[in-house]
């Protein structure tokens, strides 16, 4: 089934609370994705029953920990720690080669594991069988490398804002997106620097109009406040259908190609 699955959905100040923060899985024909693989993919991969191992692609945006602790853990287990060396790594350069301030996340002796690795910059591609996958510019001054991905089948495309704060043309490069990821840590009114805020999210939703828009990466405040209550809000101030991500949520992808008309949301 072609599907995306949550596994995790908070931010760096949220995972004390026993939220996790890592992963988002996309299985699409032959392919299984796993995107941003923070604190906690693994052990919820397990629990929602997502085998670990057909993993064959690994999207991490940035260097950041709640975005990749994971990734040398999900590296060992898809290769048999390094027995059978597979897989593709599409990444920014940080968590490669790190920042001024902070080391690599990958490993060196995990990078040799992987069968192939792509260090992205913005508006690179990987040209794969069936699906191309795009790196987004982003706004995120605490790793200025950190990029976001537009994934391109023939039947719909998924876009993951990737951790960012807004700019002006943040809506254009989401152009055509039928699926709209969007990391929103913070709730309405509250000024940041690094991170989109409810208010930001309204309006890339409202300027895209995506198919089905999807709010993920919570933090402390903004769970406390409510999720689910903001996408509500935001549906009806854009008429467009936005939901809240829980951990566990399943979301049959098909349904929202300009080929189908029918919206299936499910949850395990």
């Amino acid at each position: 089934m072609e599907k995306l699955t949550f596994l995790g959905v908070a931010g760096n100040d949220a995972v004390p609370l026993g939220l996790a923060s890592g992963g988002i899985v996309l299985n699409y024909r032959n392919y299984q994705i796993l995107i941003d693989p923070g604190p906690g993919t693994l052990l919820k991969a397990r629990e929602f029953n997502i085998p670990i191992a057909n993993t064959n692609i690994i999207l991490a945006s940035h260097n950041h920990l709640a975005h990749c602790s994971d990734i040398n853990l999900l590296i060992d287990a898809l290769t048999y720690h390094g027995m059978d060396p597979r897989g593709i790594l599409i990444t920014d350069e940080s968590v490669t080669h790190g920042t001024n301030l902070e080391r690599p996340m990958l490993t060196r002796l995990h990078k040799r594991f992987i069968e192939k690795e792509a260090v992205l910059l913005p508006g690179q591609e990987i040209v794969l069988p069936s699906i191309k996958i795009q790196a987004l510019k982003t706004n995120h001054p605490s790793c200025p490398t950190a990029i976001g991905f537009k994934i391109i089948t023939d039947e719909l495309i998924i876009t993951y804002s990737s951790d960012t704060k807004f700019f002006d043309d943040i809506s254009d490069l989401y152009r055509n997106t039928d699926i709209l990821i969007l990391n929103v840590p913070y709730p309405k009114k509250v000024s940041t620097e690094t991170n989109l805020n409810i208010d930001d999210a309204a309006k890339i939703i409202y300027g895209v109009k995506p198919r089905l828009a999807i709010l993920t990466h919570f933090n402390r405040q903004l769970i406390k406040e409510s999720p689910i209550y903001y996408a509500r809000e935001i549906q009806r101030e854009t008429n467009i259908q936005t939901i809240a991500a829980k951990e566990g949520l399943a979301i049959e992808i098909m349904a929202f190609s300009k080929l189908f008309r029918q919206n299936t949301l499910t949850r395990y």
